[in-house]
């Protein structure tokens, strides 16, 4: 009887060492998730912000030579901020996603 009971007891503690490891692996992995959209947000201001400025070169009457001789360049860097400022937001939206799947699996 003695020893079913002890059986028992470490089967316990080994299930919640185990719980507590795996929380700590979730607290971890949110954590990691959070630092990614943090980088995701101060990329997508880059990319905006190389985008106004774009805008304002190929826009300025200043500017009028540059304009016609690389008007097109500009709008080509222009299309490729735009695409990285969607992706950016795309990977933002589905890492979100998993954080609150995370978040309500695993801390209620």
């Amino acid at each position: 009887m003695n020893n079913a009971h002890l059986y028992r007891l470490q089967h316990i503690n080994e299930i919640e060492r185990d719980f507590h490891e795996e929380k700590i692996k979730q607290e971890s992995l949110l954590q990691k998730y959070h630092c990614i959209i943090n980088f995701c947000d101060a990329c997508f201001l880059i990319v905006q912000f190389y985008m106004f400025l774009l805008n304002v070169v190929f826009l300025s009457n200043i500017q009028d030579i540059i304009r016609k001789m690389s008007g097109m360049n500009l709008q080509g860097f222009n299309l490729l901020f735009g695409d990285c400022a969607i992706f950016l937001k795309i990977i933002e939206k589905r890492i979100s996603k998993k954080i609150q799947k995370q978040e309500t699996k695993y801390f209620g």
